[in-house]
C-alpha cells in the first residue's frame, strides 16, 4: 500500500492488489480482463444513506446491504456504476460517527 501524508483522515491510499491462490477475489476479474483497475474505495460517514444514494443514482449493488470488514466496525459496500462506466466502486465506513 502506498500511503500519502497526513491525519488518519486525511491519508489518500493506493493499494494494489494481486492475487495469492487462484480463488482469491480478484483472480476472475484478472483473468477476465487481465491487469488495470478492479475498483475505487472511496471513505464515507454513512455507509447506508450513500449505498443508498448510489442506488438512486442508477448503480447496481453487488450485496444486498454492506457487509462487516476486516476489523471491528467498518463496513464495506460494493456497487457497479453501470456497463457505460465499467467501475466498480467500495464504500468503506469505519464506524466514526458517534
Amino acid at each position: 500500500m502506498v500511503t500519502g501524508s497526513g491525519s488518519a483522515r486525511d491519508t489518500t491510499s493506493i493499494e494494489l492488489v494481486a492475487p495469492l491462490r487462484e480463488n482469491a477475489a480478484v483472480h476472475g476479474h484478472l483473468e477476465r480482463l487481465g491487469p488495470g483497475l478492479n475498483h475505487v474505495a472511496f471513505e464515507v460517514d454513512d455507509i447506508d444513506a450513500d449505498l443508498a444514494a448510489l442506488q438512486d443514482r442508477g448503480a447496481i449493488p453487488v450485496d444486498e446491504k454492506p457487509c462487516q470488514g476486516g476489523r471491528p466496525g467498518l463496513r464495506v459496500a460494493f456497487a457497479h456504476l453501470g456497463p457505460s462506466t465499467g467501475l466498480l466502486v467500495e464504500l468503506v465506513d469505519y464506524g466514526y460517527r458517534a
